[in-house]
């Protein structure tokens, strides 16, 4: 199958890119691979994007694109009814009270 290949190759583009991405495009470009990735069944590696494209969209200096962005993930998450790990949902909390408190 070459779906989990397209996967991998998503991936490597992302980081051959990532230094010419602006950090506030970064979330929203890797969050649609893991999407990709849980339908097809690619589990774990479906969790260990997810958990980058939180770290990316905690980037951003500025409490309303990192709202926003969060936002996106969650929402994404549970269309697909993702479960994020309780180490995810650690840093969801981190970075929804760093949103709130700015």
């Amino acid at each position: 199958d070459q779906a989990p290949r397209c996967a991998v190759e998503a991936l490597f583009a992302f980081e051959e890119d990532y230094e010419l991405t602006p950090s506030m495009y970064r979330a929203e470009s890797l969050r649609p691979l893991a999407e990709a990735q849980w339908r097809m069944g690619l589990d774990d590696q479906a969790r260990a994007t997810y958990a980058r494209v939180l770290e990316e969209g905690a980037v951003n200096a500025n409490s309303r694109p990192r709202g926003d962005d969060l936002a996106q993930t969650m929402i994404s998450m549970a269309k697909l009814e993702f479960e994020p790990t309780p180490e995810m949902w650690e840093r969801i909390e981190q970075i929804a009270d760093r949103v709130f408190a700015d």
